[in-house]
């Protein structure tokens, strides 16, 4: 019969099962951690990489039998900041303490424990989790809008052939395509009407993956005519014009921009992607109803995408996909922009946040972000959704938060290019993070 392990060989193998359980969520990089409890534990520190910088870390501990009790949240956050030499907040922890691998939040405000983890490109969003109930189903949205966005790119460009004179113009359409979708989902019916050749039509209608042969891949066809009709409708709603100096008002997509695709099975193809989305479900996967109401349960929409996931997935896309035009067209590495950022944002909350909520004479919130040179925005859009969570932390009434954000979205960020494509990319990639009316030049 095999001797039992002794207790230091059995923290060493629950180490290994935290250590697993880490490694499944993509933390490989794994070093020591010091901690006061002597022989009572082994721990060390998991990190991952996003996009090409090191995640958030995340705590891996062995505990003995009984070592945790009704506070074990909170424990386990003492027990996380106990090693000098780890100077970023530790994100969660994965604990191994008998037959059980268990999962905590390490919310320094309300440490608790949770189901799963987060993997680790996305440790860093895990507040938004408790916060944001359809957040799971996001992630999974954007990996499906992700390799769609790319697999319709490759396929229009070499495969099922359109006309375009390059690939930016394959972006410039799926950009459109987003922008009829979420235009179809915000506005009400009285709003989604339009003529063409004398007869009403919805947008509704005829913004469907059906109506297009997903096997034809000669150009033209009525519902294609249609749809590129529609879009001439609704691209200069009041909703996406910017205000200019003098009081004139321009829109996303000037007079001269048109729907481009011709081959039905690519407005197939593409609507589907945009249409056809994962069963909607809560962060626990129980199914839920969402903005198209109860009577759609587990129908999810573009709509119900939490917070700026769809933005950062257009913004991978373009990034990813963007063949430089002419000199000085360069798309900043996400890394780069996260980090100038949050470095500035931390100045910012540090040292002046009173900044945040003055106003102008007029009203107008009189905090400015501008990017001169500002390509797709990119600094912007990476800006948007760490300053929204800044102002929810503002200590002013919620109604004063709501107001200081709307009139941030409209009035609070500037960007410039030379490249009329650009600019349109920009401020659709703005729009996407809720500023449908910023100003970009």
């Amino acid at each position: 019969m095999a001797d039992a392990p002794t207790p230091a060989e059995e923290l060493a193998t629950r180490l290994q099962q935290a250590r697993a359980a880490a490694a499944k969520l993509g933390f490989l990089d794994v070093r020591p951690f010091k901690t006061d409890l002597d022989d009572g534990a082994l721990t060390a520190i998991a990190r991952g990489e996003s996009e090409g910088a090191p995640t958030a870390p995340l705590l891996l501990a062995a505990l003995p039998d009984g070592t945790l009790k009704d506070t074990a949240a909170d424990e386990l956050l003492n027990l996380a900041w106990q090693d000098p030499e780890e100077s970023e907040p530790v994100a969660a922890i994965v604990v191994a303490d008998g037959d059980l691998t268990r999962f905590f939040d390490l919310d320094p405000m309300s440490p608790h424990e949770v189901d799963k983890l987060p993997d680790a490109a996305n440790i860093a969003q895990i507040k938004r989790l408790s916060r944001e109930p359809t957040f799971e189903w996001s992630l999974r949205v954007y990996d499906q809008l992700q390799g769609g966005f790319d697999q319709f790119h490759e396929t229009v460009y070499s495969t099922v052939r359109d006309t375009f004179d390059g690939k930016n113009d394959i972006i410039d359409d799926v950009a459109k395509f987003i922008f009829l979708e979420l235009f179809r989902l915000r506005h009400p019916p009285a709003e989604k009407v339009f003529t063409h050749k004398g007869q009403q039509y919805t947008l509704d209608e005829v913004f469907r993956p059906g109506r297009f042969d997903e096997k034809q891949t000669k150009a033209g066809g009525p519902a294609v005519e249609l749809l590129k009709a529609a879009f001439e409708a609704f691209k200069g709603h009041p909703s996406y014009r910017m205000q200019l100096d003098d009081g004139s008002t321009a829109p996303i997509f000037p007079d001269d921009v048109h729907l481009k695709l011709s081959v039905p099975a690519n407005y197939h193809t593409l609507i589907k992607l945009l249409q056809d989305l994962p069963r909607l479900t809560n962060n626990q996967r129980q199914p839920i109803s969402g903005v198209l109401g109860p009577n759609h349960v587990g129908k999810g929409c573009l709509a119900d995408v939490a917070g700026d996931v769809l933005g950062r997935a257009f913004d991978v896309f373009l990034r990813h996909k963007f063949e430089k035009e002419g000199i000085g067209v360069y798309l900043t590495p996400a890394p780069v922009k996260r980090a100038m950022v949050e470095m500035v944002l931390h100045d910012i909350v540090q040292h002046d946040v009173a900044q945040l909520i003055e106003l102008e004479a007029d009203g107008r919130p009189a905090f400015c972000a501008g990017d001169p040179s500002g390509g797709s925005s990119g600094f912007l859009v990476a800006l948007l959704p760490h300053l929204k969570r800044v102002v929810e932390g503002l200590n002013i009434s919620d109604a004063e938060k709501e107001q200081l954000w709307t009139g941030m979205l409209e009035h609070s960020f500037v960007s410039a290019d030379s490249s009329p494509r650009m600019v349109r990319l920009s401020r659709i990639n703005l729009a996407l993070q809720g500023a449908q009316k910023a100003r970009v030049f």
